[in-house]
């Protein structure tokens, strides 16, 4: 699906899965935006919907390192529907040896790819932590208040501002590095992150 992005960990070493389920269920209470659904209809306009209670997409599967190849590319490569959220999904692969992938895959609409790693981090941190939300920092604001924020703003005055602030530009430029492997690490003995977006890798 062009509009998934995904992010995957290779884990080595213990893992507490009912733990790590937790820990993303948290994850999307701590963050409302990401578990919502979104609707037309008849309306004007689509508008999101926050629910109360949510399913959390998650799989957690058994397989062989040929499996688990497949397992992954479908997790990426099946499409959500924007109107039965979350529009994020989980996948955590069992591998020989104490072996363990995780594969976190969400829709662009919810998530991108910036926030994605800063998501994941926060996961893994959690997790660190026995699950104590307290150890991660503070909530950041809801999505709902930087919304009317920007509702308020005046389109003609931010557009005047990034034409000032862009006019000596001559052409296309880098506006920040791309992220490294090393962007998800810590959750069991050792782990190495990777991240693709819907363009390629992160």
């Amino acid at each position: 699906d062009p509009y998934s992005i995904a992010m995957a960990a290779d884990v080595e070493g213990d893992l507490d899965v009912s733990l790590l389920k937790s820990c993303a269920e948290a994850m999307l209470e701590r963050h409302p935006n990401v578990r919502v659904s979104f609707f037309q209809g008849n309306l004007s306009r689509p508008v999101a919907v926050v629910p109360s209670t949510f399913d959390l997409p998650w799989q957690h599967i058994v397989a062989t390192p040929e499996q688990a190849v497949a397992l992954e590319a479908e997790a990426r490569s099946r499409s959500f529907d924007l109107g039965k959220g979350p529009v994020i999904r989980f996948l955590l692969v069992e591998l020989p040896d104490r072996q363990w992938r995780l594969v976190v895959v969400a829709h662009h609409i919810v998530i991108d790819g910036w926030s994605l790693p800063v998501f994941v981090s926060e996961l893994i941190g959690l997790y660190r932590a026995g699950g104590d939300i307290a150890a991660l920092p503070p909530a950041p604001r809801l999505y709902r208040d930087y919304i009317g924020w920007l509702a308020g703003r005046d389109p003609e005055v931010s557009r005047q501002r990034w034409r000032t602030h862009l006019a000596d530009l001559d052409g296309p430029t880098l506006l920040t590095p791309a992220l490294g492997g090393d962007a998800v690490a810590g959750l069991g003995g050792a782990a190495r992150g990777s991240g693709e977006s819907a363009t390629g890798r992160a």
